[in-house]
């Protein structure tokens, strides 16, 4: 009879005690800063099962951003589920200034912070203009950029085509999309392959200042993949981080 008291008792107790707390779904951010152009596509996520290519959006109760004196309040962007942007405008992204992050949900608190680097000094091309042909895309010619960096800092580029496509250099050629991410490097010069454009006219080169944590978070080869075994989302995953832009142009004309 004692037995049975003590296991009547006992079932009580676990009875009256309070539930295990549901799970918090952490918050993945994917907030990048780009200098000159406005916070219009700022990203929040579930954490995705191991192995899933498919992200779940994650609404939260509240994304600020604080430049030190003032607080931005981010808005979620209509029928984009997990989309942020400033919708006041107001919001300048200043190289070397600090920024934090604050994002609440489920009254949890994740956050972050970044510096906005400097931008890119003294950014050129070799030409102004490269006279090319269909033989000249294979002959291991290359397009290049040059820029200062005493100081070992760390770059990204992109090369895009800004007219529509005019006559291709080479018409045998398999399409090439004119648009070209390289790898991210602490150097002071890039060398495009000729082969990486099949049409004439005027290119853009966008050297873009990075962080390291940039460089943690993206990888060197392939910044479309995220390394994603490092974060700088305290109470999170994900990455906060700025990047500074300068441009430079050139054309390819036909020889």
């Amino acid at each position: 009879m004692r037995s049975f008291w003590c296991l009547l008792i006992l079932l009580l107790v676990l009875a009256c005690e309070d539930p295990e707390p549901a799970p918090v779904d952490p918050v993945v951010v994917d907030g990048v800063l780009v200098q000159g152009q406005p916070v219009a596509n700022f990203r929040l996520w579930r954490l995705s099962p191991l192995g899933s290519t498919v992200l779940s959006p994650l609404q939260a109760e509240a994304v600020v951003i604080r430049d030190g004196s003032t607080d931005y309040f981010l808005s979620p962007q209509t029928g984009v589920p997990g989309a942020y942007f400033d919708a006041s405008g107001s919001l300048q992204v200043i190289p070397g200034t600090d920024y934090q992050l604050i994002v609440v949900k489920d009254e949890e608190l994740t956050f972050s912070g970044t510096r906005v680097p400097l931008p890119p000094q003294s950014l050129a091309p070799s030409q102004s203009q490269y006279a090319l042909n269909a033989a000249d895309r294979q002959n291991g010619g290359f397009f290049q950029f040059t820029w200062s960096n005493l100081e070992g800092r760390w770059f990204v580029g992109k090369l895009l085509r800004i007219n529509p496509p005019l006559s291709p250099i080479d018409p045998g050629a398999d399409e090439v999309t004119g648009e070209v991410i390289t790898d991210v490097v602490n150097s002071n010069f890039y060398q495009i392959p000729f082969n990486q454009v099949n049409y004439y006219g005027v290119y853009a080169f966008i050297l873009y200042a990075v962080n390291l944590e940039y460089l943690n978070y993206f990888g060197a080869n392939s910044p479309d993949v995220r390394v994603q075994q490092y974060t700088n989302i305290f109470n999170g995953l994900g990455i906060f981080t700025a990047i500074t832009p300068d441009t430079t142009y050139f054309e390819v004309i036909p020889r």
